[in-house]
């Protein structure tokens, strides 16, 4: 059927002015009331503390769904930025109903709310053009977009006036990609007065407990390390493998998030939480079928690995975790099934060492009966305990498979190791460090508790270029040999 020329008159009015965007989620998202909106957003920016965070505000974390169900925790984001000026915002949001091959930009127009519009910045967008060929001006991305356009009225409300944005939609699942738009976002933001807003919402629809587990642990790998955006992504991949009931995806801006840690690396930001909820813990929502959301700011800091230790309940029950395993492989040939733990920490991947041995002190040829591990965070930690401590029983080519008749006797150490850290030359490695040499191929590794066997320093480096890496015996004087130390939580059976 044809359309009638009054039906045409949106569309033409969109075609002439194709980049000054009408509000699209006023009415559904948020009111279309300038009152009831105002109030609506002041009173989430009133409720919230503003004491949480020091220091120079470089970014924030917002969710993107209905005020009802998430507006209380934008507020909480945006409460750090009241009555601040900034110049330009570059909001990073997902794309929902656009594929977009890099990110979705607008070169000129605006945007707008029931408060009014908000001016794109083209001079921004036109750097941003020029520093990334992924970085297009595609305006049908934004029809019907609700994820940028939901942020604007706290900002409106938040920012002092005179503000531009730069908006950027994203839903690319190539981590290059990624990390070359947050390149170019990062030289915008080195920019005096740049904020950058980031819109996504979490984990999509598990039950409302099994979700916060799940955001508990992406928002941990979000933070955890600012010098390693890649693990983020890498953390999302291992949840989205657990089988969750009704997980669809545990960031559904995952891109836009990936591209600002990238953003923040370059330009000194470290990521905090402020707060977290999921629409299954509000009143409007549905506890069977839960979205989850959070507010988290970046401030300028130092981008080194912030990983916590792992308490005292949760040590103890890895290590009865680790003697399950190899239990009932040594027993029975069964394999331990992976699960999805209610532990956050346990869901993260982690680069873990297990060590078997000996309880009796005499014993020959000596204490150590296995050791097997992983140099990189390559599964989650409880997966990687239990694996690893079935690997150091049957599989550590220096000895013979552990016997049933020998679990008894054996004690099992568990070694969480922090990232490696490259040094310069061996003059920068410490006692009591985690040593890794590598030239090519080969690569040898000594745990710090190795120190305590072997406590001269040349006699240690020269054992582990031999021993462990197969290189000759002085390979760490060589100005060719890679070295990286490392610092590790390591716990033991009583």
């Amino acid at each position: 059927m044809a359309m009638s020329a009054l039906s045409l008159l949106p569309l033409l009015a969109w075609a002439v002015h194709a980049q000054d965007l009408p509000p699209q989620a006023a009415g559904t998202f948020y009111p279309d009331s300038a009152q009831e909106l105002r109030s609506m957003v002041d009173s989430f920016l009133a409720g919230a503390s503003t004491g949480s965070v020091k220091g120079e505000i470089l970014g924030v974390l917002s969710p993107h769904a209905g005020y009802v169900y998430s507006g209380e925790t934008a507020g909480k984001a945006y409460a750090l930025l009241k009555g601040r000026s900034y110049d330009t915002v570059v909001i990073l949001s997902a794309a929902h109903r656009f594929q977009v091959p890099g990110a979705a930009t607008l070169s000129e127009g605006s945007l707008s709310t029931p408060l009014g519009k908000v001016p794109v910045d083209a001079a921004t967008v036109k750097r941003l053009r020029l520093l990334s060929p992924l970085i297009e001006a595609i305006p049908a991305a934004f029809q019907g977009e609700h994820a940028a356009e939901v942020q604007l009225p706290f900002l409106q409300r938040a920012l002092k006036e005179g503000f531009k944005v730069v908006p950027l939609l994203m839903n690319t699942d190539d981590p290059q990609k990624c990390r070359a738009v947050g390149a170019a976002v990062a030289k915008v933001l080195k920019s005096a007065k740049t904020l950058l807003v980031v819109s996504s919402d979490l984990s999509h629809y598990p039950e409302r407990d099994a979700a916060r587990i799940v955001d508990r642990a992406t928002l941990e790998a979000l933070v955890r390390r600012p010098d390693d955006p890649a693990y983020f992504r890498l953390a999302n991949r291992a949840l989205m493998q657990k089988g969750v009931p009704g997980l669809d995806t545990t960031f559904c801006g995952e891109a836009g998030v990936l591209a600002a840690l990238y953003a923040m690396r370059e330009v000194g930001g470290v990521g905090k939480l402020i707060h977290y909820t999921n629409s299954g813990e509000v009143p409007a929502g549905d506890p069977s079928r839960a979205v989850g959301y959070a507010a988290l700011a970046w401030t300028r800091g130092s981008i080194r690995p912030r990983v916590k230790p792992l308490s005292r309940e949760s040590r103890k029950n890895l290590l009865q975790l680790a003697r399950r395993a190899l239990t009932l492989k040594v027993a029975k040939g069964e394999d331990p099934r992976g699960a999805f733990w209610r532990d956050p920490e346990w869901n993260l991947p982690e680069a873990v060492f297990v060590t078997l041995i000996r309880r009796d002190p005499s014993a020959a040829p000596g204490r150590l009966r296995g050791c097997v591990g992983s140099l990189a965070p390559e599964m989650p930690l409880a997966e990687a305990v239990q694996y690893f401590a079935i690997q150091a029983g049957l599989h550590d080519g220096r000895f013979p498979r552990v016997e049933a008749s020998e679990l008894a006797g054996l004690k099992i150490e568990i070694s969480r190791l922090s990232p490696f850290r490259v040094v310069k030359s061996h003059a920068e490695i410490k006692p009591g460090q985690g040593v890794v040499v590598a030239q090519g191929e080969r690569r040898g590794l000594f745990l710090p508790q190795v120190w305590a066997q072997i406590p001269d320093k040349t006699e240690f480096l020269g054992e582990v270029c031999e021993q462990k890496a197969r290189l000759p015996r002085e390979c760490w004087k060589d100005p060719n040999t890679r070295i990286e130390v490392f610092d590790d939580e390591a716990f033991e059976e009583p």
